[in-house]
């Protein structure tokens, strides 16, 4: 996968593309689901709707200019918990909800970090 498609690790931003995939992923989620990706991160509150909550960090993986998937991590004082993996589902046999978990424990590692929390 890292040879086939360019990887991006960075503060996250949301994006309409983002949002169209997980509109169109949100289907293989158990339980509650938000509307979309600002409620799912930053809370139905239309008071602090506008505040981020977390330090959330992105893993997004594209092809060529196409955004294939992403996962969402937010990083703390010493961990790093991971929080949604959204991809494309023609992009399957990819793996990229393993794909990108791999890359948020480097990415943990790199800043030291001995802990990592993933999304069950």
């Amino acid at each position: 996968v890292k040879e086939r498609f360019e990887v991006i690790v960075q503060p996250f931003e949301n994006t309409p593309a983002k949002e169209v995939l997980y509109e169109n992923h949100k289907h293989r989620f158990r339980g509650y689901l938000q509307k979309n990706l600002d409620f799912y991160l930053k809370g139905e509150d239309k008071e602090r709707h506008h505040l981020p909550i977390f330090n959330t960090y992105e893993v997004s993986v594209y092809d060529k200019e196409k955004l294939i998937g992403f996962s969402l991590f937010d990083i703390g004082q010493s961990a790093i918990a991971s929080i949604i993996c959204v991809f494309d589902a023609s992009y399957e046999k990819y793996s990229l909800g393993t794909f990108t978990m791999l890359r948020e424990i480097e990415y943990g590692q790199s800043l030291g970090f001995e802990y990592y929390y993933h999304v069950l």
